[in-house]
């Protein structure tokens, strides 16, 4: 992906034109449990694994 995309990605989200769809979020610890989640096929939007410092 080239940085034009990006730019284009994000005017579209500022004008509300796209959205994510964020269905569970989970820590680094819990992969597993999130990757088991994805493999059943019953999730919605995307699943987010965050990050901490």
């Amino acid at each position: 992906m080239q940085t034009k995309d990006l730019l284009l990605l994000k005017k579209l989200m500022e004008e509300g034109q796209i959205q994510s769809v964020i269905d569970r979020c989970y820590s680094l610890e819990q992969v597993p449990e999130a990757h088991e989640y994805v493999e059943t096929g019953h999730k919605i939007g995307s699943v987010v694994v965050t990050l901490k410092k």
